[in-house]
């Protein structure tokens, strides 16, 4: 699975999985609707730069685009995309020089590019293939190319038009529950089943899942919000966070690194002909492809239950889902019967 399928996985993980996943659908919330503020960290990944990074700016333009550092970025988000750079060098990462400066006294001295080649010599060392710069100045533009640098795009003021960040839906910000999918999307471990008798090659079904490390879960729930707004997401983590705890997964299994199975969704229409297990199947064979040992799978339905332990995975943590309370002593979560249990199975691979 890619990012750029994300699109349709998310119609189809809102259409056969939160509506009937017994957390989401017990909670009274609508998961999809439970936004979550994104912290990009933007500043702190501004040196290595994989092709992500279109989304974070996204995310900062969409935050700042009444003012002029909105406007910015916007303008950097065109000249990334249509300067389409990853793939004409064929990298999935480069070195970015966003900026450049040296104090009125200094300049005229050969700073910049000294600054500018010193960065040429980093990025080598470090084992960055291609370096790019954002130049606003005609100078710095006149600097760059004098060290060997190529214009791949350009673009004139006076034909850029002011557009609000707003009306590409990609600058929008996403939930908690759909960050994190696409966290996992990006590692390269979730998987998709297409319907190879469709002439449009629909997905109907996915799996969802990426490595964790020890004390993921709980950096998810302290960076969550906790107003009423977020609650389901964070109710979620909070549960998924006590079972990986109690159950010591990473000391049990003597490993740094799992194989987390997040979620599975199947749609509805094409449910009963063992899609979902032959996913789980590829996943596993992918895990060992990967060099993980061990793979773990959270269970909140009674039938993901019973679809991974045919699969030979073993329960190794369970909780009554009347017994998982608030700080209240409220029940969280109380879906139908069957599904009575949240259960955390594991297998090595």
């Amino acid at each position: 699975m890619n990012v750029e399928e994300y699109e349709q996985v998310k119609i189809l993980l809102e259409e056969s999985f939160f509506k009937d996943e017994p957390l989401g659908s017990s909670s009274g919330e609508d998961i999809q609707k439970c936004n979550e503020e994104l912290n990009d960290n933007f500043h702190r990944s501004m040196i290595e730069q994989e092709p992500s990074i279109v989304d974070s700016f996204a995310a900062e333009a969409f935050k700042a685009k009444d003012n002029i550092w909105g406007k910015i970025v916007t303008v950097q988000i065109k000249a990334l995309r249509e300067g389409n750079v990853y793939e004409r060098y064929g990298v999935s990462k480069v070195l970015l020089s966003n900026m450049t400066t040296v104090v009125p006294s200094m300049r005229g001295k050969g700073l910049g590019t000294r600054l500018a080649a010193a960065l040429m010599e980093i990025g080598r060392n470090k084992g960055f293939e291609v370096m790019i710069a954002f130049c606003t100045s005609f100078y710095s533009a006149r600097q760059k190319r004098a060290m060997g640098m190529e214009c791949i795009y350009s673009l004139a003021y006076a034909e850029y038009k002011d557009e609000k960040a707003s009306s590409d839906e990609e600058f929008q910000k996403i939930n908690g529950e759909e960050q994190f999918v696409l966290e996992d999307i990006k590692q390269g471990l979730s998987i998709v089943a297409v319907d190879a008798t469709n002439s449009e090659q629909r997905i109907v079904g996915c799996t969802i899942a990426g490595a964790q490390h020890d004390g993921y879960l709980l950096e998810l729930l302290k960076e969550s919000s906790d107003d009423a707004e977020h609650s389901s997401w964070r109710n979620m983590l909070a549960l998924f966070n006590k079972a990986s705890t109690e159950a010591n997964l990473h000391e049990r299994y003597g490993v740094n690194q799992l194989l987390i199975t997040d979620m599975t969704a199947v749609d509805a229409s094409m449910r009963g002909r063992g899609i979902g297990a032959r996913l789980t199947s590829a996943l596993i064979e992918l895990g060992r492809a990967k060099g993980f040992e061990v793979m773990v799978g959270f269970c909140t339905s009674f039938y993901s239950l019973r679809q991974k332990k045919a699969l030979g995975m073993e329960c190794i943590y369970e909780v009554a889902f009347a017994d998982f309370l608030d700080a209240n002593g409220d029940v969280v979560f109380k879906p139908p019967a069957p599904h009575t249990h949240f259960h955390l199975l594991a297998m090595r691979l």
